[in-house]
């Protein structure tokens, strides 16, 4: 400001908020990006599945045990980045299966994988005909994550390219889990943030009504007995 009042004069007399304000207006700010890792990588020699979930009419889910979302995510820590795999039913909207972990191989998809079948077996939801749908990568394209599948009679589903739309409910989950529930920037370790999860994704199955569940929480159309916490 002091150049603008050194080149303008006296009748510069702007304040640092309309400063910015017009550097933001002329794209004149410089922009701190802070680094974010990537959890796709679909460089990989494995076989790619079609894509049953983004078809034309696009696939409705009408029931749980239908179809299941998958995705990655990463989550700061003291230490550096963890990794969070989570799985998603498409109708109830519950979290089914996760997983965190401090590298991206195969095993913490696999073992939201499994945690997600123990929770449709423990409330007895037919997955007759169930779909999982996840993004193109190496973890999800493994052949231990697609034989436990083939071996469970779940149908492949993987997205045909990078666009997030094709994986949005997965997508909006990871949102939704970090930026809501999970109060965490970096300050917490490793096991501090595996707490935080838990309890984060306990709260969501829980107690966040959902808009879109007619304001009931996932768990609550589970089994309808479940009562919220919060309540």
């Amino acid at each position: 400001m002091s150049l603008c009042r050194e080149h303008f004069g006296k009748k510069f007399s702007i304040g640092r908020d309309l400063f910015y304000h017009v550097l933001r207006a002329n794209n004149m700010m410089l922009r701190k990006r802070r680094y974010r890792p990537r959890t796709t990588d679909s460089r990989h020699h494995y076989h790619i599945y079609p894509d049953l979930l983004n078809t034309v009419p696009k696939l409705s889910v009408t029931s749980s045990g239908q179809l299941m979302v998958a995705d990655i995510t990463y989550v700061y820590c003291k230490e550096g980045f963890a990794y969070l795999s989570l799985i998603t039913d498409a109708y109830n909207r519950c979290i089914l299966g996760y997983s965190m972990s401090r590298t991206l191989d195969t095993e913490g998809p696999l073992t939201a994988l499994t945690a997600a079948m123990s929770f449709y077996q423990e409330h007895s939801i037919n997955t007759k005909g169930l779909i999982h749908h996840s993004d193109r990568g190496c973890q999800y394209a493994s052949e231990r994550y697609v034989t436990f599948l083939k071996e469970n009679d779940i149908s492949i589903s993987m997205t045909q390219d990078g666009d997030p739309l094709h994986n949005a409910l997965a997508e909006r989950m990871n949102n939704t889990l970090k930026n809501e529930w999970i109060f965490n920037n970096g300050i917490l370790s490793f096991e501090q943030a595996q707490t935080a999860v838990a309890r984060a994704i306990e709260m969501y199955n829980s107690a966040r009504p959902h808009q879109a569940l007619q304001m009931r929480t996932p768990l609550h159309l589970v089994k309808t007995c479940h009562k919220n916490p919060l309540t």
